[in-house]
């Protein structure tokens, strides 16, 4: 058997067509002989499985679709599902920005019951008045506050579907805890915590509705599940547990999406974390609009797929800010679709306009200011003998400042060397080696 590994036949075709065509020659000359086959006409796949099961087979079995004698094929449609005004949608995390939204949208689309849960009421007034505004609508909102990971609970709340409220009809899990950490930091309770409300919510709202016939199971994960980010390791694996629940289900024929959405604008911490908000989208990664989700949600269900993907990436800038991620095979086929990856910043270019006894002192006024912005300071307020503990650079800061060299310079700086207690101006001397090779690379270009 020849394997090949993974993204091998992209990144490297030559080497995979070199291998077939010596196969293809050993075919020719004998040395290599085909295995066994048992063939089996389209009509008759039944019996093929049934007849591999037994495993009474040597070799192949194979089904030839060349015999289409007999074969009659079937399109599998998968039904758009409808808001239903006479049942009833539970959201988990209802009280949030994600959950509201939620809830809006399914009143919209001619939900008349909701039940909201979450952990306890909401404090918040204009939370409070939209809640009021659609009871007063004619809608039926009810609140229910528990701990979605405390099971007697959840058990009792869905127990009312069918009995005090009307049958449920759909799950929209909502809930999350962030609490993000380099992984170095991440004590159990950490763990129990990022993993808490998502993960195990989402494992018990599976659990307990597995026999009610739902139109919709949706678990809002993120696409950090594909992209990574550093710092947040719990809230990706927790995630992940969303995806493969609703992989689980959907392999039992069960209603069941998992929603890997990018960052939201209009809700949620984002919509609260500006400065958060403005270093997504400097690394490439755009806001989305909640509402425009919302309104396309029936026609993701309807694909069919147990998770899906929505993101607004600007995949040239998202690599060069995170170029490890270039480097995995689920992004070839993106890498190879960027023209030019190593693009020149304007500080290069301005740095290359200097003469040679001036870009050290060019260098440290900008590596101040990138300082300045990273920890949210004047940059008058950056003395250049300044040490980076003193200005209380902690471990997620540093790599902000990692972040921002690599976008400024197009250098890559090891964290170790921000843990070193170095002025600013001994730090930018370390790596104006790294400046000057990039120089001498650009000019050359710049003469070709």
């Amino acid at each position: 058997m020849v394997t090949f590994p993974g993204g091998t036949s992209l990144e490297k075709p030559q080497i995979i067509r070199d291998i077939l065509r010596t196969m293809e020659g050993m075919v020719e000359k004998g040395r290599l002989h085909a295995l066994p086959t048992t063939v089996y006409p389209p009509r008759e796949t039944v019996d093929a499985f049934r007849f591999l099961s037994s495993a009474k087979h040597i070799g192949k079995v194979v089904i030839d679709y060349t015999d289409l004698v007999g074969l009659q094929g079937v399109e599998k449609v998968v039904a758009k599902p409808e808001i239903d005004p006479t049942g009833a949608y539970l959201i988990s995390g209802g009280f949030g920005g994600l959950g509201l939204e939620t809830a809006e949208w399914l009143l919209r689309s001619g939900a008349k019951t909701i039940v909201l849960t979450g952990r306890k009421a909401s404090g918040n007034e204009v939370v409070n008045n939209r809640i009021e505004v659609w009871r007063k609508n004619g809608n039926r909102i009810e609140e229910r506050y528990f701990d979605i990971t405390h099971e007697k609970s959840l058990q009792d709340c869905i127990g009312d579907f069918g009995e005090n409220l009307p049958p449920l009809k759909g799950v929209f899990h909502c809930a999350s805890i962030f609490d993000d950490a380099l992984i170095e930091n991440i004590t159990a309770e950490r763990l129990r915590m990022g993993l808490g409300a998502k993960a195990e919510g989402a494992r018990l709202l599976d659990a307990l509705t597995k026999s009610i016939p739902l139109d919709f199971f949706v678990l809002f994960s993120s696409v950090t599940t594909l992209t990574g980010n550093i710092g947040q390791s719990a809230y990706i694996a927790a995630n992940e547990v969303l995806n493969q629940i609703c992989e689980n289900r959907r392999k039992q024929n069960l209603a069941a999406l998992s929603l890997n959405l990018g960052p939201i604008a209009n809700v949620g911490i984002l919509s609260r974390n500006q400065v958060a908000a403005d270093a997504l989208r400097t690394a490439g990664m755009n806001l989305l609009d909640i509402d425009y989700i919302l309104h396309f949600l029936p026609d993701l269900i309807q694909q069919g797929c147990a998770q899906i993907t929505v993101a607004d990436i600007d995949w040239e800038q998202w690599f060069r800010v995170v170029p490890l991620v270039s480097d995995l095979s689920r992004f070839t086929a993106m890498h190879h679709l960027i023209d030019n990856l190593e693009s020149t910043s304007e500080t290069m270019v301005a740095l290359l306009g200097l003469p040679e006894e001036d870009r050290l002192e060019f260098l440290i006024e900008r590596l101040k200011s990138i300082i300045a912005k990273t920890l949210h300071l004047q940059d008058d307020a950056v003395d250049n003998n300044a040490k980076l503990s003193e200005l209380g650079l902690d471990s997620l800061a540093g790599v902000e400042l990692q972040t921002g060299i690599r976008i400024e310079f197009g250098i890559e700086v090891s964290a170790m060397m921000f843990s070193k207690d170095d002025s600013i101006r001994s730090l930018a001397r370390k790596f104006y080696t790294q400046i000057q090779a990039k120089i001498l690379i650009l000019t050359h270009e710049k003469s070709v």
